[in-house]
């Protein structure tokens, strides 16, 4: 990365439409102040927040991202395990995100813009499916940690 690369992942109040807010582990952190932000100054748009771990345990701030989203009017949260046991009392969603999964969680995905925040692997993973699916690059705002 360049000193010029940095800063650039934000929400821009002239963006019109649906968000969608792609997140694993801890990438969850902007997401989630995204999150607060469109929520709480009553913005138009609707927030999908799609949120992966690994388990139940390595879900960072569950219980605040379902208040937020049980006391607003434009936001849904979608989790998705990738290593919860079977035996587990989860009752969720389980495996990675794929185009299936967007399709049944959020629907059409050309007309909405996306947050995509977590480990290298998986932001990639991410963008090459809204790509292969006609999501105009300049809709896919990205941000890389690890």
């Amino acid at each position: 990365y360049r000193i010029k690369d940095f800063g650039k992942f934000y929400y821009d109040e002239n963006i019109k439409g649906d968000v969608v807010l792609l997140g694993a582990g801890s990438g969850i952190a902007p997401l989630r102040s995204i999150a607060h932000y469109i929520v709480e100054k009553q913005l138009p748009a609707r927030v999908h927040l799609v949120y992966s771990n690994k388990t139940q345990q390595d879900i960072i701030m569950k219980d605040e991202l379902l208040a937020l989203e049980e006391h607003s009017n434009n936001m849904e949260c979608h989790f998705t395990l990738t290593r919860e046991p079977e035996d587990s009392e989860w009752e969720g969603r389980r495996g990675r995100i794929d185009y299936e999964f967007f399709e049944d969680a959020i629907g059409f995905l050309q007309d909405k813009w996306y947050f995509l925040c977590g480990p290298k692997e998986f932001v990639m993973n991410m963008e090459d499916i809204l790509k292969a699916h006609n999501v105009s690059a300049e809709r896919i705002k990205k941000e890389i940690y690890g």
